[in-house]
Protein backbone atom coordinates (compact mmCIF):
# COMPACT_ATOMS: atom_id res chain seq x y z
CA UNK A 1 0.00 0.00 0.00
CA UNK A 2 3.03 2.75 0.82
CA UNK A 3 4.48 1.62 -2.30
CA UNK A 4 1.49 2.60 -4.20
CA UNK A 5 0.74 5.71 -2.87
CA UNK A 6 4.99 6.69 -2.88
CA UNK A 7 5.08 5.57 -6.99
CA UNK A 8 1.46 7.85 -6.87
CA UNK A 9 2.38 11.06 -5.09
CA UNK A 10 5.79 10.74 -7.54
CA UNK A 11 3.92 10.08 -10.83
CA UNK A 12 1.68 13.21 -9.33
CA UNK A 13 4.71 14.99 -8.57
CA UNK A 14 6.52 14.68 -11.87
CA UNK A 15 3.28 15.59 -14.18
CA UNK A 16 3.74 18.43 -12.10
CA UNK A 17 7.08 19.13 -12.62
CA UNK A 18 6.54 18.89 -16.17
CA UNK A 19 3.55 21.22 -16.45
CA UNK A 20 5.94 23.60 -14.47
CA UNK A 21 8.63 23.10 -16.93
CA UNK A 22 6.20 23.76 -20.32
CA UNK A 23 5.21 26.49 -18.70
CA UNK A 24 8.37 27.75 -18.05
CA UNK A 25 9.76 27.00 -21.43
CA UNK A 26 7.32 28.25 -23.61
CA UNK A 27 7.73 32.19 -22.69
CA UNK A 28 5.73 34.29 -25.12
CA UNK A 29 8.70 36.52 -26.86
CA UNK A 30 9.46 38.67 -30.08
CA UNK A 31 10.99 41.28 -31.22
CA UNK A 32 10.24 44.55 -32.75
CA UNK A 33 12.69 46.50 -34.85
CA UNK A 34 12.61 50.17 -33.36
CA UNK A 35 13.48 51.96 -35.60
CA UNK A 36 10.80 51.41 -38.01
CA UNK A 37 8.48 51.60 -35.63
CA UNK A 38 9.76 55.27 -34.44
CA UNK A 39 9.80 56.21 -37.61
CA UNK A 40 6.40 54.97 -38.78
CA UNK A 41 4.85 55.95 -35.40
CA UNK A 42 2.48 58.77 -36.28
CA UNK A 43 2.87 60.73 -33.88
CA UNK A 44 6.70 60.64 -34.25
CA UNK A 45 5.16 61.96 -37.99
CA UNK A 46 3.37 64.61 -36.69
CA UNK A 47 6.44 65.75 -35.14
CA UNK A 48 8.59 65.95 -37.65
CA UNK A 49 6.30 68.15 -40.16
CA UNK A 50 6.33 70.52 -36.78
CA UNK A 51 10.25 70.29 -36.77
CA UNK A 52 10.40 71.22 -40.60
CA UNK A 53 8.47 74.39 -40.52
CA UNK A 54 10.38 75.49 -37.99
CA UNK A 55 13.48 74.97 -39.69
CA UNK A 56 12.35 76.52 -42.90
CA UNK A 57 11.01 79.60 -40.89
CA UNK A 58 14.38 79.53 -38.88
CA UNK A 59 16.54 79.54 -42.44
CA UNK A 60 14.74 82.14 -43.97
CA UNK A 61 16.44 84.83 -42.61
CA UNK A 62 19.75 82.97 -42.70
CA UNK A 63 18.81 82.73 -46.93
CA UNK A 64 17.53 86.63 -46.84
CA UNK A 65 21.00 88.16 -45.50
CA UNK A 66 22.49 85.50 -48.05
CA UNK A 67 20.84 86.67 -50.95
CA UNK A 68 21.71 90.26 -49.36
CA UNK A 69 25.19 89.57 -49.14
CA UNK A 70 25.47 88.35 -52.41
CA UNK A 71 23.63 92.36 -53.81
CA UNK A 72 26.29 93.67 -51.71
CA UNK A 73 29.08 91.87 -53.21
CA UNK A 74 28.37 92.84 -56.63
CA UNK A 75 28.49 96.37 -56.10
CA UNK A 76 32.28 96.10 -56.06
CA UNK A 77 32.64 100.07 -55.69
CA UNK A 78 30.75 100.29 -52.09
CA UNK A 79 33.57 102.06 -50.04
CA UNK A 80 32.23 99.77 -46.80
CA UNK A 81 32.55 96.77 -48.55
CA UNK A 82 34.53 94.82 -46.21
CA UNK A 83 32.47 95.98 -42.67
CA UNK A 84 29.13 94.73 -44.82
CA UNK A 85 30.75 91.53 -45.28
CA UNK A 86 32.26 91.43 -42.03
CA UNK A 87 28.10 92.76 -40.78
CA UNK A 88 26.70 89.76 -43.46
CA UNK A 89 29.08 87.14 -41.66
CA UNK A 90 28.27 88.28 -38.00
CA UNK A 91 24.32 88.28 -38.42
CA UNK A 92 24.55 84.64 -40.11
CA UNK A 93 26.94 83.57 -37.54
CA UNK A 94 23.75 85.11 -34.99
CA UNK A 95 21.13 83.64 -36.77
CA UNK A 96 23.12 79.88 -37.61
CA UNK A 97 23.74 79.41 -33.68
CA UNK A 98 19.77 80.24 -32.67
CA UNK A 99 18.87 78.21 -35.23
CA UNK A 100 21.42 75.16 -34.07
CA UNK A 101 19.92 75.71 -30.42
CA UNK A 102 16.28 75.83 -31.07
CA UNK A 103 16.07 72.84 -33.40
CA UNK A 104 18.36 71.20 -30.49
CA UNK A 105 16.84 71.73 -27.85
CA UNK A 106 13.25 71.08 -30.25
CA UNK A 107 14.40 67.60 -31.14
CA UNK A 108 15.68 66.25 -28.13
CA UNK A 109 12.09 67.33 -26.75
CA UNK A 110 10.63 65.41 -29.40
CA UNK A 111 12.65 62.50 -29.48
CA UNK A 112 12.05 62.16 -25.46
CA UNK A 113 8.30 63.43 -26.08
CA UNK A 114 7.15 60.52 -28.87
CA UNK A 115 9.75 57.50 -27.19
CA UNK A 116 7.75 58.21 -23.69
CA UNK A 117 4.12 57.29 -26.07
CA UNK A 118 6.21 54.59 -27.63
CA UNK A 119 6.91 52.85 -24.27
CA UNK A 120 3.61 53.64 -22.72
CA UNK A 121 1.89 51.84 -25.95
CA UNK A 122 3.99 48.79 -26.18
CA UNK A 123 3.40 48.36 -22.53
CA UNK A 124 0.08 48.06 -22.80
CA UNK A 125 0.60 46.07 -26.20
CA UNK A 126 2.54 43.22 -24.83
CA UNK A 127 0.41 42.95 -21.41
CA UNK A 128 -2.80 42.73 -24.07
CA UNK A 129 -1.23 40.35 -26.81
CA UNK A 130 0.03 38.30 -23.28
CA UNK A 131 4.14 38.77 -24.15
CA UNK A 132 6.07 38.15 -21.64
CA UNK A 133 9.09 39.91 -23.59
CA UNK A 134 9.68 42.15 -26.87
CA UNK A 135 13.19 42.45 -27.66
CA UNK A 136 13.87 45.83 -29.09
CA UNK A 137 16.47 45.93 -32.10
CA UNK A 138 17.94 48.63 -34.19
CA UNK A 139 17.99 46.90 -37.60
CA UNK A 140 21.66 46.25 -36.94
CA UNK A 141 21.53 42.46 -36.82
CA UNK A 142 20.94 42.26 -32.75
CA UNK A 143 18.88 39.08 -32.97
CA UNK A 144 20.35 37.36 -36.10
CA UNK A 145 17.70 34.39 -35.59
CA UNK A 146 14.51 34.38 -35.17
CA UNK A 147 11.33 31.58 -35.56
CA UNK A 148 8.70 33.15 -38.48
CA UNK A 149 6.47 35.24 -36.50
CA UNK A 150 8.21 36.45 -33.68
CA UNK A 151 9.05 39.60 -35.25
CA UNK A 152 5.93 42.20 -33.98
CA UNK A 153 6.94 45.16 -35.95
CA UNK A 154 4.01 45.50 -37.59
CA UNK A 155 1.72 44.20 -35.61
CA UNK A 156 3.29 47.14 -32.94
CA UNK A 157 3.19 49.88 -35.57
CA UNK A 158 -0.20 49.03 -36.31
CA UNK A 159 -0.99 48.90 -32.37
CA UNK A 160 0.91 52.21 -31.31
CA UNK A 161 -1.13 54.14 -34.07
CA UNK A 162 -4.48 53.18 -33.46
CA UNK A 163 -3.45 53.92 -29.32
CA UNK A 164 -2.68 57.25 -30.57
CA UNK A 165 -5.63 57.92 -32.67
CA UNK A 166 -7.46 57.00 -29.81
CA UNK A 167 -9.10 54.29 -31.41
Amino acid sequence: MKVKVITGFLIVLSFVGLCYYVHVSTVETGYIDTLRVYNEFAYKQELQAKYDLLEKRLVAPIDSIKLEAEYALKDSLNPNLEELINKFRKDIYVLESQKQTELGRMDKEYFSTVWTHLDEYIKVYGEESKYKIIFGVKGEGNIVYAKQGMDLTDDVIEFVNRKYEGK
